[in-house]
């Protein structure tokens, strides 16, 4: 192999020289060849080549490349065989999955030096902007050398490449790299190859100098090296004809100086813009200037960048937005101003032609329960053909046909993983839908990872599951700050490195070939024909809102029955569609807004956060989908931020999850002329037990849905309560699943006049029509003084006297036992809405409760905790109040 290096490099410089000039100074002078941190700068595209090339015989050294270029077709065998360490870029985010690949990055570099080989990276992390090489307040080289034993290094300067069509000064951009070649071999072409004006590159080395500062703060190391890379000021932009028949030099673009946007920053937009930079870098506003650069004088480094980056997308919509396109100040004023419009989610932008085809003829139908839910899928593709089947913004639009192929490409990969369960770890999106299937035509079964839950619980799921790999993606992940993924980075698996590394052209081939058989006969191929109905389809995990996450197996015949269910009551034609923003690991959104409308024909577009209510107000109004699902939390934050006409195609939404406020059902119908349907339902029970009716009047949470039984009982007897009067819900039928994972059944049942029951914990009426009241919690009562207390009917009294925002949660009640006093009630207010025990108190005595429903504190905090499904986290109310107070204290 270092043979065949050693001719790359040879070959390579001799293709330099034919446009080239290159002199080498210092190179005769190096002593140390083993373990030396070699710091080039980097004036164009090129010159990582051209120092890789003129370094290798002396020190074959390991080069640093972010992953752009490492993946890239044809370079990513070179840079494999280059032993090339890939590095995060900065675009897009950066979360916590991306501060843990830098820093394996890093700690790989280190690594490789203390082992004594050499190693190249970039300081400044990024091409010159201007005839300056500017180190800014990058830490990739104090990081490496913090965690080396012998510091050593070798700097390099480079000068004569400025100006090149590498430069990022000739298109004020990142250079086109193959149009750049393509361009270059153009042009040796039309020199007869031998003949080409050749550009005179300068390199000098110095080994170790004695003034660096080694052991120095990552400033004043990157000041020296700055001083060190411009010593002699700054480099001249030389240009070279093109051809030895013409004097024309490749043509440059200008830059723009900040005032030439043709965006219009509004004073807002200015003052949030710097008030940001402000509070990152603890500086005073008023000193801020438009036309300071973001990396000399604010002193942001490649990672602080993303972060702005990221706040610009959560603030202002600013998708997509370049890190070499923000130079200064001005520039992050740009991108707000622009970003509101910059992305295709507005009416001026509407969906894909395709998404609205003139005539969708596949008819919605509910799905065989007597068999598998992967099996229904794929007869839907059958039928479906090149209908449209779903859709995202990442993916675009997605025929059936094309659907079926890529679940086939994704099944044949996952079907190589050992393990039975496999961990998926992803938002609601075309790209979730399909991995989700396609482990089940694996013969797999998906345990879908909430990443709300907190590192402890996340482990906790993975050990109860036995899960060894979780299906994610890295473009997810960048925009993910909740995980510490130092804990469970050997089990994480994306999308992307599968698309790289194990999806080969053949595997795309083979999946098309085998998408013309019929769903029998691809089922065989995968041997998941042998799946029983009543095998597991998917374990889910409860929220963990009172107590530890528990796993939830649901089968083919429990998901599909519930689905069925659903589609009786709804009854979706053909030209309805749905937009889907649930998290697939929340059980409405895994059964509801994923598999219902894979398995039943429905067209469905995703989005994947159900908290952007600006953006999926948008989204409404670009894909017009005719039904929405989510929690009540979730549709009043889009009906807020919605204009009357962006949701004007909706006829239908279905919230469940929490109680549904009764003004949003009237807004849903006054302003948008949508019918609002609540529903009731439990992760156990796949999730829907009830459901209000199109054709009745709207009572409580509606009767159960087909083939599900509900009986009332009182909480401590189990004796059966008459109409009209609060009891325990029990609940029967085919939704209902078989015990928690790792526990035995009589956690979760009982048996009454031999009927098996699941005992849902919830209280409730049942009514003359058969609908369902939900009244409260049983874990939310509270016993004092032998009267059982419900915590949610003293929220509602409280919620009902105190200043709401709609739909916001502003208020909760949670408690704790206070041994030798009656349990400390306690209310939580957030919002800015602060009151006192005496006035809340009074609220509860004007309502007519008996004196034992009293509140003994009030707690304001800044938000709400709020689960990944938008419900209040009484968890961690709970142990706020714990840590408070303590479990032995005595509160007045």
């Amino acid at each position: 192999m270092n043979f065949v290096r050693n001719l790359a490099a040879w070959i390579v410089r001799s293709l330099l020289w034919l446009r080239y000039d290159i002199t080498l100074i210092g190179k005769e002078k190096l002593l140390q060849r083993d373990g030396v941190l070699i710091l080039p700068n980097h004036p164009g595209e090129l010159d990582p080549v051209i120092v890789f090339s003129h370094l290798w015989s002396p020190m074959q050294p390991r080069g640093m490349a972010v992953e752009d270029f490492y993946y890239m077709p044809v370079l990513h065998y070179l840079m494999q065989m280059l032993r090339v360490i890939p590095m995060p870029n900065m675009y897009g985010g950066i979360g916590s999955y991306k501060k843990f690949r830098v820093r394996k990055a890093l700690k790989h570099a280190a690594d490789c030096l203390n082992e004594g080989s050499n190693v190249v990276i970039y300081p400044s992390g990024r091409l010159m902007r201007s005839t300056r090489e500017e180190v800014r307040a990058a830490s990739g080289v104090y990081d490496i050398l913090s965690q080396v034993q012998q510091k050593r290094i070798l700097l390099v300067r480079t000068r004569g490449l400025m100006g090149s069509s590498f430069s990022w000064v000739a298109w004020q951009e990142t250079p086109p790299l193959f149009r750049c070649l393509l361009i270059a071999l153009k042009h040796l072409l039309m020199n007869l190859i031998f003949f080409s004006p050749r550009r005179k590159v300068v390199i000098e080395l110095v080994e170790s100098p004695p003034d660096f500062p080694y052991d120095g703060t990552k400033m004043e190391m990157n000041r020296y090296l700055d001083n060190w890379y411009n010593k002699g000021g700054e480099e001249q932009i030389v240009l070279v004809p093109q051809t030895i028949w013409s004097k024309k030099a490749f043509e440059h673009r200008q830059s723009k100086l900040p005032g030439e946007s043709s965006v219009e920053i509004t004073p807002e937009i200015r003052q949030k813009v710097v008030s940001e930079i402000a509070r990152r870098r603890d500086m005073d506003v008023s000193e801020i200037q438009d036309s300071w650069s973001l990396s000399s004088q604010i002193g942001f480094d490649s990672l602080e960048l993303a972060g702005m980056i990221a706040w610009l997308e959560e603030e202002f919509h600013a998708y997509e937005v370049k890190a070499e396109e923000l130079r200064n100040v001005y520039d992050l004023q740009v991108a707000a101003a622009g970003g509101a419009t910059a992305y295709a989610l507005t009416g001026d932008n509407p969906a894909p032609k395709a998404w609205h085809e003139p005539a969708r003829d596949v008819a919605v139908t509910e799905p065989d329960p007597n068999t598998s839910v992967h099996m229904n899928f794929l007869r839907v593709c059958d039928r479906g053909g090149n209908a449209v089947a779903l859709a995202d913004d990442t993916s675009g639009v997605l025929s059936y046909k094309r659907a079926k192929i890529g679940v086939l490409v994704l099944t044949e990969i996952i079907r190589q993983f050992p393990e039975r369960n496999i961990g998926i770890m992803l938002p609601a999106t075309g790209g979730a839908a399909l991995v989700i299937t396609a482990t089940l035509l694996a013969g797999k079964v998906p345990v879908m990872i909430n990443w709300t839950l907190g590192d402890a619980n996340i482990e906790h799921v993975l050990e109860l599951s036995g899960v060894k790999t979780i299906l994610t993606s890295a473009r997810f992940l960048d925009r993910l700050d909740s995980i510490d993924f130092d804990r469970i980075s050997e089990h994480v698996v994306t999308l992307e490195s599968l698309r790289k590394n194990r999806i080969t052209l053949w595997i795309k081939i083979q999946a098309a070939l085998r998408a013309r058989s019929k769903a029998e006969r691809v089922c065989r191929i995968f041997g998941s024909d042998t799946i029983s109905p009543d095998d597991p389809a998917v374990i889910l995990f409860t929220s963990g809102s009172e107590s530890a996450p528990k796993g939830v197996p649901l089968s083919h015949k429990n998901i599909l029955c519930n689905i069925a269910g659903c589609l009786e009551v709804v009854r979706p034609e053909s030209n309805d569609s749905l937009y889907a923003f649930l998290p697939p690991f929340h059980s409405f959104g895994f059964t509801i807004t994923t598999l219902l409308p894979l398995t039943s024909g429905l067209k469905v577009a995703f989005y994947p956060s159900p908290t952007d209510a600006r953006t999926l107000a948008r989204g409404i109004e670009m894909w017009k989908p005719t039904i929405i699902c989510g929690t009540p939390t979730f549709v009043s934050g889009i009906f807020r931020a919605a204009s009357d006409d962006q949701l004007q195609s909706l006829r239908l939404i279905m919230t469940a999850g929490e109680k549904t406020p009764a003004e949003l059902i009237e807004t849903a119908a006054r302003r948008f002329g949508a019918r609002l349907l609540e529903g009731y339902g439990i992760t156990e029970c796949s999730p829907v037990l009830t459901l209000c009716r199109l054709d009745r009047q709207v009572v409580g949470v509606g009767p159960a849905i087909r083939d599900m039984g509900l009986r009332l009982v009182h909480p401590e007897t189990y004796e059966d309560v008459v109409r009209g009067q609060q009891g325990l819900i029990l609940a029967y039928g085919p939704n209902v699943f078989s015990g928690y994972l790792g526990r035995t059944s009589e956690d979760a049942f009982m048996v009454l006049d031999n009927q098996r029951y699941y005992v849902t914990g919830d209280l409730g009426i049942l009514d003359e029509s058969d609908s369902l009241v939900i009244t409260g919690r049983l874990k939310r009562f509270v016993k004092i003084g032998g009267e059982m207390i419900s915590l949610p009917a003293m929220e509602t009294v409280i919620r009902n006297n105190l200043p709401q925002n709609e739909g916001e949660i502003t208020s909760a009640l949670t408690y704790i036992e206070d041994p030798g006093q009656r349990p400390l009630i306690c209310l939580f207010t957030a919002g800015g809405h602060c009151t006192d025990v005496e006035t809340v108190n009074g609220f509860l005595r004007n309502a007519g409760m008996s004196n034992l429903t009293r509140v003994r504190k009030v707690m304001h905090i800044n938000e709400m905790p709020l689960l990944g499904t938008g419900k209040t986290n009484y968890r961690e109310l709970t142990e706020l109040l714990k840590t408070s107070f303590g479990s032995g204290l005595k509160v007045s």
